[in-house]
């Protein structure tokens, strides 16, 4: 039921891109020129965004190194959207303790001054970090809780498990995370983010087979429920 979705939510959308391109009576061949011209729109809109992505780099705003880290990994959309978290963790967060470093982890609880009571636990090393948001798992782009905690932790670049496959310049189809010796545990939540994105872009009712979708849970169980809801209980287990 799930790929149904994504796949309908997919369609939708390329349904309403060629909509623009046809005229109800069209003959076969009108058709096809039009078809035709819709997928040379396409390709040319992916090269010019690729070239943006290639000839310059976003400006800086901050003189951090993880903004600056991050406009060698991320599209320039997507960077925007980091460089927002980033920004946010240097003017917004401010950390309450700070645990021992244990086997090259620190433990960091935080809070954001423009949220009450509200106290979030991160974890941080030099190659990962957790944080209780689970906005990672959520959305598939780090929080502004772990970038704060990275720079505390003088981590001078992002962790490349932390950079999904989908959000880079150098992104490619079926092109796996392995490449940056990302273990099978982290290609499991790159999964995870992207179908409870899709999951909460769509909005409806789906039937979830947790053991198949969300192997790292462990459940059997199948259940129809609000995407919603699978999407509260998935970040409460992670």
């Amino acid at each position: 039921m799930y790929g149904l979705i994504r796949t309908t939510s997919r369609s939708e959308s390329e349904n309403y891109f060629f909509s623009q391109f046809h005229q109800n009576g069209s003959t076969l061949s009108e058709f096809y020129i039009r078809f035709e011209s819709a997928m040379d729109k396409q390709r040319n809109e992916t090269k010019r965004l690729n070239h943006d992505c290639a000839s310059a780099k976003p400006a800086t705003i901050s003189k951090l190194f993880l903004e600056e880290d991050a406009t060698e990994l991320y599209t320039r959309a997507i960077f925007y959207k980091i460089q927002e978290e980033i920004l946010a963790a240097r003017d917004d967060m401010r950390i309450q303790t700070i645990g021992p470093e244990i086997n090259g982890m620190k433990c960091y609880e935080m809070k954001d001054v423009k949220i009450k009571d509200k106290i979030f636990q991160v974890e941080v090393s030099m190659t990962h970090a957790n944080c209780s948001c689970k906005k990672f798992l959520m959305c598939g782009i780090l929080c502004r809780n772990v970038f704060c905690a990275l720079n505390h932790f003088e981590v001078a670049k992002i962790p490349k498990r932390l950079v999904l496959n989908r959000w880079m310049k150098n992104a490619e189809n079926k092109v796996s995370l392995k490449n940056f010796g990302v273990s099978d545990e982290h290609e499991n939540k790159e999964s995870i983010s992207a179908e409870l994105t899709n999951m909460k872009v769509a909005g409806a009712e789906v039937q979830v087979q947790v053991q198949t979708k969300f192997p790292v849970l462990g459940a059997e169980v199948v259940t129809t429920v609000p995407g919603s809801v699978v999407e509260k209980e998935v970040s409460k287990n992670i």
